[in-house]
C-alpha cells in the first residue's frame, strides 16, 4: 500500500490559480502538505503509517478560474512513491484537463504498483 508520494502537478496560471490541497477521501487520514514554488506549479507531499490502497482520490485541488477562457492540462510530473515498508513503487501518471467554465473537467490519475 502507499505510505508516501511527493509529485508535482503544472497548470497554465493564465487559466487558472490554484486556492487550495486538500487530503482527497482516500487519504483523509493521511498527512498532506504543498507548497507553490511558481505560478502555474504545485508541489504535493502525503505521508501515511497505515498507507492507502483501493480506488479513490488522494487530494484534491480547489482552484478557480482566472477569467480567460481555454482549458488547462493538468500535468503530474517527478513523482516519488513508496510503500508503507519504504519500498519504491512504480507510478504511472495520466494528466488531467480543465476544459473551462462549466465544462466537463478531469483529475490527474495516478496507478502505483511494486
Amino acid at each position: 500500500s502507499l505510505g508516501s508520494l511527493q509529485m508535482e502537478i503544472s497548470f497554465d496560471p493564465q487559466i487558472l490559480t490554484l486556492k487550495a490541497v486538500k487530503a482527497g477521501t482516500l487519504a483523509r487520514n493521511a498527512m498532506v502538505d504543498s507548497s507553490s514554488p511558481s505560478a502555474g506549479r504545485v508541489r504535493i507531499g502525503l505521508v501515511t503509517a497505515s498507507g492507502l490502497s483501493g480506488d479513490g482520490d488522494i487530494v484534491t485541488l480547489v482552484f478557480s478560474s482566472t477569467g480567460k477562457a481555454g482549458p488547462s492540462s493538468l500535468v503530474v510530473e517527478n513523482v516519488d512513491a513508496s510503500d508503507t515498508d519504504l519500498h519504491d513503487l512504480v507510478v504511472s501518471a495520466a494528466p488531467g484537463q480543465f476544459a473551462g467554465v462549466g465544462s466537463q473537467s478531469s483529475g490527474p490519475v495516478l496507478s502505483f504498483r511494486q
